[in-house]
């Protein structure tokens, strides 16, 4: 049952990268006419480049003899390259976040405002009373927001230049540790790819220009996965476990207990840790690895309560903002708004539940509104509906990172910022280039994923189930825009790692047969 699992899992998730593809791209990111022409020449001669290397003999045994050489150099110097790399990506960080400091919309705004001593108390109370999920990332930005102002002062350019680099420097911790988790799951080559992966995807981005929950929650996911790798060995809790495995199991509680607090739909980890768990255990049915197994989730579970205990300890007793848990928004609303529109956030559907003045009420108005489309879909609309919505899931490789920002054009401010502005505003003349680059990331990222199909441990199962879990609350709850695949980009990061490693190990055995060939009479 265990491997079957694992060989279901490999193959469905396959069929789930197919099936995002073709959107991915035909995405409008890769529309040529919205690049420079300077850009739009080194692309298309780019990819001529690679499509001759693929199509002929000897340009395949070329590419590949090039791609051995620089692994090598990259195997020598693996230290060096990824400090020269990290050091470029804190340089460009800066730059942005000095240069591109703007000013916030939708639900930015209103944390921001609010943890700064800026906002209105009244909107702040009806705000966090409707959408109770956000109060602990409020409670944490209020206090190092508070933090920031008696050291530096609490202009509102400061504060967004602290909040800028605070979510910089989360990612950053968030590739790093991803990277010591793949480590510890796939060796010392999978952490280095990996953490390339990271750099690419997500560090060499204006990601770190929209500080909230979606990139506040990523180090926890890879503190998750690295304390969870520290547990797992060859295949079993019993077997190869690490030294002191009760702190492991006791800080794995706790970082989900992390996730829960800033955004509990990333805990799917969980639900694929369960299910291969059980599977597992069904197969290993031995006295010493369920004693171990249940022993651990004892400990994971008091990991979890403890840091949940002391929040809701905290939330209860402070004094910095009201609300009323009675007025919370229930989970049903974001079902019926993912089945409206596009599966996005929908203005309307939160007039039409807040209508209602109880939650049972609310709840009663979802179930039937819930009903009542899918009837009205019938069975090829609700095909078609969510094809649509899967494709915005994750077809998007830029994943709407300018959302929330007021983009108009200024005045000339100096030739750097003027040309970084350039670069990254929509509507400005070099962005393009930069929808381009993050949609070539991305489809990269995706097929890389694919190309891990051979490895089928317990761990890669455990990130394509994740994944898959990820796409299908996605298509149940409100989606609708790839921003909210962010959390789940240390899983990606590893897949690619695997699959770059798949696609190394292919161009490593075209090389010897060329030389094998070449040495032929």
């Amino acid at each position: 049952m265990y491997d079957k699992s694992k060989n279901l899992t490999r193959n469905v998730f396959s069929v789930c990268v197919a099936l995002a593809l073709p959107g991915v791209f035909r995405s409008p990111n890769f529309d040529p006419t919205k690049t420079t022409d300077r850009f739009a020449a080194i692309a298309i001669i780019i990819t001529i480049l690679v499509l001759a290397l693929l199509f002929s003999k000897r340009g395949r045994a070329l590419a590949a003899g090039l791609c051995a050489r620089l692994a090598r150099f990259a195997a020598r110097h693996a230290f060096a390259v990824s400090a020269a790399a990290f050091g470029l990506a804190l340089l460009f960080q800066a730059l942005l976040i000095v240069n591109l400091n703007r000013d916030t919309d939708w639900d930015v705004l209103t944390i921001f405002d609010t943890a700064t001593g800026q906002g209105d108390a009244v909107t702040a109370t009806w705000y966090f009373s409707l959408y109770g999920a956000l109060r602990p990332f409020f409670f944490a930005m209020h206090a190092y927001s508070s933090m920031i102002s008696g050291l530096f002062g609490s202009s509102r350019e400061t504060m967004y230049l602290a909040w800028y680099s605070l979510n910089a420097a989360c990612i950053d911790f968030s590739v790093i540790v991803a990277a010591l988790a793949a480590k510890a799951f796939f060796g010392r080559a999978a952490a280095y790819l990996s953490y390339y992966s990271g750099l690419l995807l997500i560090v060499f981005t204006t990601h770190m220009m929209t500080p909230y929950t979606d990139t506040f929650v990523m180090p926890f996911v890879a503190l998750f996965l690295l304390f969870f790798s520290k547990l797992w060995r060859k295949e079993s809790l019993a077997e190869g476990c690490a030294r002191r495995p009760a702190l492991w199991a006791f800080l794995l509680g706790a970082s989900a207990a992390g996730i829960y607090l800033i955004k509990f739909s990333a805990l799917v980890f969980l639900i694929a840790i369960v299910i291969l768990g059980a599977f597992l255990l069904f197969k290993n049915r031995s006295r010493e690895t369920l004693r171990k197994t249940v022993v651990l989730a004892a400990v994971f579970a008091a990991g979890v309560f403890v840091c949940l205990g002391a929040y809701k300890a905290y939330e209860q007793n402070q004094d910095i903002l009201v609300f009323d848990n009675d007025t919370q928004i229930p989970l049903t609303h974001h079902i019926m708004m993912g089945m409206h529109g596009t599966g996005g956030f929908n203005y309307d559907d939160v007039l039409a539940t807040l209508s209602f003045p109880t939650a049972e009420e609310q709840k009663a108005f979802h179930y039937g509104e819930i009903k009542r489309t899918l009837k009205e879909y019938g069975l090829q609309g609700a095909i078609r509906f969510y094809a649509q919505k899967y494709e915005l899931n994750i077809s998007d490789g830029t994943m709407l990172h300018w959302m929330g920002y007021d983009w108009q054009p200024e005045m000339p401010e100096g030739r750097l910022k003027d040309f970084l502005k350039s670069a990254f505003y929509p509507d400005f003349p070099r962005f393009g280039n930069y929808r381009f680059y993050s949609q070539a990331v991305w489809a990269a990222t995706l097929l890389l994923a694919a190309a891990a199909y051979r490895k089928k441990g317990f761990a890669a199962t455990m990130l394509r189930l994740t994944l898959l879990g990820a796409l299908l609350y996605l298509l149940i709850f409100e989606g609708g825009r790839t921003r909210y695949m962010i959390q789940y980009l240390p899983c990606f990061m590893m897949l690619a790692a695997l699959g770059l490693q798949s696609v190394g190990g292919f161009l490593g055995n075209i090389a010897r047969r060329s030389r094998a060939d070449a040495g032929r009479p």
